[in-house]
């Protein structure tokens, strides 16, 4: 797997950061350095902005997908295969936070933490390996206290989220040709429901196939810029798309499937191929 980056002062300029992991997901930006998941290797790893000093954080059985930090600085991370929110302890223990397992139609597809503590959790809405009728997907809340509650509903493989510092929940359909905004309100409701951006029509019918014949582009992750820019990850196509105000106003080249970096690192994509035998 290669981790790339995007340079803002290079137009679709690509440079490696990381080729040492297998399937790079879920990056976050804690202390100066970059935290991922990697789903071949069940574990949790960090390195710096440059990618040196790689090191393993957490081993996760069950599969790492999504990372965030509560208020006091403990550790969440989402242990996909069993439907759990683990939590790591500032002792170094591991103790579930929530089980997701009986709230979650089809499997975890991602989280992301806000500031005050809430766990934004996306699912797929159905086996999307199987042949039987899709299903539209739902976000969950996971309040800090690990209360579950269903908070967005009737979207279209949400895949991929981030919470912006005037608490808009952004949240990439990637079935859905868009990623559609919501107001958290202060008691963690959502509101407001609105377009942020369109790339196409949202697909309408019952099967995947369907779906998939009618995608612009599949956002699966995003990451704002400075400038309230954002870029979104087109993991079909294996390309970034710069988003302002709505429309696309610039992309990379196919650098392969694309998962995004967070801020300090804003126009950053990792690059990864999963090997042959690993479950996503």
């Amino acid at each position: 797997m290669t981790t790339s980056s995007v340079s803002p002062a290079m137009s679709g300029a690509v440079r490696t950061l990381i080729d040492a992991l297998a399937v790079a997901d879920s990056p976050r930006e804690r202390g100066g350095r970059i935290w991922l998941c990697d789903a071949a290797t069940d574990a949790v790893y960090s390195t710096d902005h440059h990618g040196n000093g790689l090191r393993a954080e957490l081993e996760v059985p069950e599969q790492p997908s999504g990372l965030g930090w509560l208020p006091d600085g403990r550790l969440l991370v989402v242990s996909r295969r069993d439907a759990r929110i683990l939590r790591l302890e500032h002792d170094g223990s591991i103790c579930v936070h929530a089980e997701l397992a009986r709230h979650v139609n089809g499997v975890v597809l991602g989280m992301v933490v806000d500031h005050v503590g809430r766990a934004w959790v996306c699912e797929s809405g159905c086996d999307l390996r199987s042949d039987g009728p899709f299903s539209p997907a739902r976000v969950l809340r996971v309040d800090p206290d690990g209360t579950v509650n269903v908070a967005a509903d009737d979207l279209l493989v949400p895949h991929g989220s981030i919470v912006t510092d005037d608490a808009v929940l952004l949240v990439c359909e990637s079935l859905g040709n868009r990623v559609t905004a919501f107001d958290i309100g202060d008691d963690g409701v959502l509101g407001d429901r609105r377009t942020w951006a369109s790339f196409g029509p949202r697909p309408t019918g019952h099967s995947l196939d369907a779906l998939l014949g009618q995608l612009v582009a599949t956002p699966a992750g995003c990451v704002l810029g400075a400038d309230g820019s954002l870029w979104v990850a087109d993991a079909l196509h294996g390309r970034a798309l710069l988003v302002r105000d709505g429309r696309v106003v610039e992309h990379t080249g196919e650098v392969a499937p694309l998962f995004l970096l967070p801020p300090p690192i804003e126009h950053a994509v990792t690059a990864s191929t999963p090997p042959s035998g690993v479950n996503l």
